[in-house]
């Protein structure tokens, strides 16, 4: 412990890890908690050692979140805007666009993985980090997607 965090934080982390290698070493299942998301999971959004990456690689992050972004088409980059910042749901949107709701929740879904694997390619070649540590930061593109999002949907209007 390097003393940077608080002291309660890193013993929840410790505690939740170790109970987690107990539960893997009997190879007992980890059960979902009330919200759906296993231990596991949760400890990863309060991990000292993220945070410390995240901070780390913030620039890498906004770079190849901002590039990654500039590589959609015009229309992506609408259908993305009226379904993040202006909020229009996939009713909206298909009626709005002449198409199927199922085709246009595909399209959302097909963009944001466009930016999240692009991004994620970027900040492989930038960085030299383990599988576990881009999975991490990955995860981290995921949690932020929204905010990023807005924020670069605004930046270009």
């Amino acid at each position: 412990y390097s003393g940077r965090g608080r002291l309660a934080s890193f013993l929840c982390v410790a505690a939740v890890r170790q109970a987690l290698d107990l539960l893997r070493s009997r190879k007992l299942p980890v059960a979902p908690l009330d919200d759906g998301r296993d231990l596991a999971e949760q400890v990863a959004e309060t991990d000292p050692a993220m945070a410390v990456l995240r901070r780390r690689h913030r620039p890498q992050f906004k770079r190849a979140f901002e590039e990654s972004f500039a590589a959609l088409s015009a229309e992506e980059r609408n259908l993305l805007r009226l379904s993040e910042v202006e909020g229009l749901g996939i009713d909206a949107l298909a009626t709005m666009f002449g198409a199927h709701r199922a085709t246009m929740a595909r399209r959302l879904v097909k963009i944001r993985s466009q930016i999240l694997s692009g991004a994620g390619a970027r900040l492989g070649e930038w960085l030299e980090l383990s599988s576990g540590e881009l999975d991490s930061l990955l995860r981290e593109l995921r949690r932020d997607f929204s905010l990023s999002v807005n924020r670069l949907l605004q930046k270009a209007t």
